[in-house]
This record gives C-alpha cells, sequence and structure tokens, in this order.
C-alpha cells in the first residue's frame, strides 16, 4: 500500500513526552546474556529489555491516537522529530530513534516514512487495530531509517556494465541473504549478494539497499531501498487484533534500459515487539519480506521494476522483460523462503536478484504464531 508523505496530524497531540519503567526480569526466552541481563537500576524514564532499552526525555501524562503519516526526519526543533511529534532519542548500539511516547497508544493508520527508525513507547498498553506500515516503495519514498549503514560492504553488489547485455544488481541481505544478479552477455557478471547479518541483531535499523544494475547504453538502473525500522514497547501489553497489519517490506529494484541490467530488490527491514504481555489475533499480520529484482532491459523496451514487498505469503514478483534475450528479476525472499536469483541474460541486460527477508524480535520471552508472521523470529 502506498501513502502520500504529508505533514503529520495526531489526535491528540498536546501531551507531554514520556516515559516507563522496565519490569524486573527482562527476557526474550533466549539464553543471551546480554538480553536477558536486567537493567542494573530502575529508570522511570526507560522502557524495554536490553538491547532495545530506550529512554525519553520526560513522562507521559495523556493518551495518544495516531491515524495519520509520520515523518522521522529531525526537525527544527533541537531533539524533535519532523513536525515537533516525537523526540530523537539515542539506544544502544548508538542508534539514534524517533519516539513517540504516551499512557496508551491506539495505532489505527500510521504509514511512515525518513532517515530515523520509529519508536512507540506507551506506560501502559500499545494496540494496533489498523496499518502500520515502515514500508519502502518504488518512489524513493524510503521507510523509517531504511538502508542503514549497518549494512556491511556491498561494493561488489552492482552488476557489471556492458553494451551488450549488463549484469544484474544483487539483492539486499539482512536477516536472509539476497539473491545474486544475474549474469549479462559476454562476461558481465552479475552482482554477489553480501551474508545475512549475523543473528541475533540487536541494533536497531533499516533494512539493506539492492545492488545497482550494470549499466548498458544508459545509466545504472538502482536498486530497491530496504524496509524501515519500527520498534513497539509496553510496559503492560501489545494488542494486535484481527485488522492489525505491521509491516517493514521493501522496495523493488529498477528495471534496466538500454540493455542495462535490473537492480536487486531491496532486504525486508526490522521489526520489535516489547511488553510483557502481547495478544495476537489469529488475523493479525507481521511481516519484513524483500522486493522483487528488476528486469532486464533490451536495446529497444525496458525491463519492468520489481515488485513491492506487500503481502506477507508470498513473494514480491520481479520485473518481467520486454525484449527476447533479457531476464526478468528475482522474486523477493519472504517467510521462508530464499529470493530468486535471475538466468543469465543472451540478448540484454539481466535481472536484479530479489531481496532478502528482514529481521523480527519478539521480546519478553513472548512468540508469534507462525501463520501470522514473515520470516520467523529470532
Amino acid at each position: 500500500m502506498r501513502w502520500a508523505l504529508v505533514a503529520m496530524a495526531i489526535t491528540g497531540c498536546a501531551f507531554r513526552h514520556g516515559v516507563e519503567a522496565t519490569p524486573s526480569s527482562p527476557t526474550d526466552g533466549s539464553t543471551d546474556t546480554a538480553i536477558d541481563t536486567p537493567l542494573d537500576a530502575f529508570d522511570p524514564l526507560c522502557f524495554g529489555p536490553a538491547p532495545f532499552v530506550v529512554c525519553v526525555p520526560a513522562v507521559p501524562s495523556t493518551p495518544l491516537t495516531i491515524d495519520s503519516n509520520v515523518i522521522t526526519n529531525p526537525s527544527a526543533t533541537m531533539g524533535k522529530c519532523a513536525n515537533d511529534t516525537g523526540d530523537i532519542v539515542t539506544m544502544g548500539g548508538g542508534a539514534q530513534v524517533c519516539a513517540i511516547s504516551a499512557t496508551t497508544l491506539d495505532l489505527v493508520l500510521v504509514a511512515a516514512a525518513g532517515s530515523l527508525p520509529l519508536v512507540f513507547v506507551a506506560t501502559e498498553t500499545i494496540t494496533v487495530d489498523g496499518e502500520i506500515s515502515a514500508n519502502s516503495a518504488n518512489t524513493g519514498n524510503s521507510g523509517p531509517g531504511a538502508d542503514s549503514s549497518l549494512c556491511g560492504d556491498m561494493s561488489m553488489t552492482s552488476g557489471t556494465d556492458s553494451t551488450q547485455g549488463a549484469g544484474g544488481g544483487a539483492g539486499g541481505s539482512f536477516g536472509g541473504r539476497g539473491g545474486n544478479g544475474g549474469n549479462g552477455v559476454s562476461a558481465a557478471p552479475g552482482g554477489l549478494a553480501i551474508a545475512a547479518i549475523t543473528a541475533p541483531q540487536n541494533v536497531l535499523h533499516g533494512g539493506c539497499v539492492g545492488g545497482p544494475g550494470g549499466a548498458g547504453d544508459n545509466g545504472k538502473a538502482p536498486g530497491g531501498d530496504g524496509g524501515g525500522a519500527v520498534y513497539l514497547v509496553a510496559r503492560e501489553s501489545i494488542a494486535l487484533t484481527s485488522t492489525a497489519v505491521v509491516t517493514a517490506s521493501a522496495g523493488g529494484g529498477t528495471g534496466g534500459s538500454g540493455y542495462g541490467g535490473g537492480g536487486g530488490g531491496g532486504s525486508g527491514g526490522m521489526i520489535v515487539l516489547a511488553a510483557p504481555t502481547l495478544t495476537v489475533d489469529p488475523a493479525a499480520q507481521v511481516f519484513a519480506n524483500g522486493g522483487g529484482g528488476g528486469g532486464g532491459g533490451g536495446g529497444t523496451f525496458d525491463g519492468s521494476d520489481g515488485s513491492l514487498a506487500t503481502v506477507l505469503a508470498g513473494a514480491a514478483s520481479g520485473g518481467g522483460v520486454n525484449e527476447s534475450g533479457a531476464t526478468a528479476g528475482g522474486n523477493g525472499g519472504y517467510e521462508a523462503n530464499s529470493p530468486g536469483a535471475p538466468a543469465q541474460s543472451t540478448g540484454g541486460g539481466a535481472g536484479g536478484g530479489g531481496g532478502g527477508v528482514g529481521v523480527i524480535r519478539v521480546m519478553y520471552g513472548q512468540t508469534i504464531p507462525a501463520a501470522n508472521v514473515s520470516p520467523m523470529p529470532e
């Protein structure tokens, strides 16, 4: 789903930004000491278990309903997010985030974008009864905190240039490895996807961009943006209702033109949920899937862009081709399914690889049923 990014208007936004206490024994059910060790002392301004502790400037005093767009870029006001709707704070690992806090949060419809990951903090409860989209689109609108500098060395992800048929870009890698780009004509190798980042993920950040396709007669086709990052943390409970959709999925790679290779799809982003009680309706959806790679271009016709990742249990399709010899882009990864790696082209540009899945973490020993989530939480 695409949303126009406009100035944010939040119901009841005259509130003090806020805080909360960490339960006495934070745990995510794992045996990772760094994660399961409680904070040394109670701090009423800090929420969540290590390594996802977030501290805000003041205790909130009012509830908040959000049914609008959220932009996480820094505001002209020091320490505030765009439109002064949230606080810019620093979490573990040096991650700067935009934190919106209240006593209770009712998230009805949130379309988020911007340079920083998005965090929702409640001293009591968070209810999601609509869509929270931290997705990236093919139009340059990236999810909050997407295309992180923590994604690693992507210097080999670009397809090789060739005016006879260039190589495709590799898909972005994060929770899962992206697909390699297809090889072009006459020794024009496709981009190579980097390895998935070793689990568990302990720093909140968005997904990773796909590699650009090799240039043919025209310029390189950009890879798709990775999905954004969103963190929900509440002291008491989080409820995902029957209409709840929480997504941090990736954009598709751009199709190649003039014998150019297609761009790789972006990787899924990151979703973290932290509350002592998590209620998940059987119809709720939580997913961070990879985008489709762009199709290779021919001498006359451009390849098509890869698709956005918009469904939980299905692949974002790779972009098609309109000229003989070019190859289609690879499908994006989802659930436990690996992304596609296109075949070698024979008379046009090669397709870009599909993007890998993102990362989902569920803290305090809570779980999400497999039917409601993609990929499975770390």
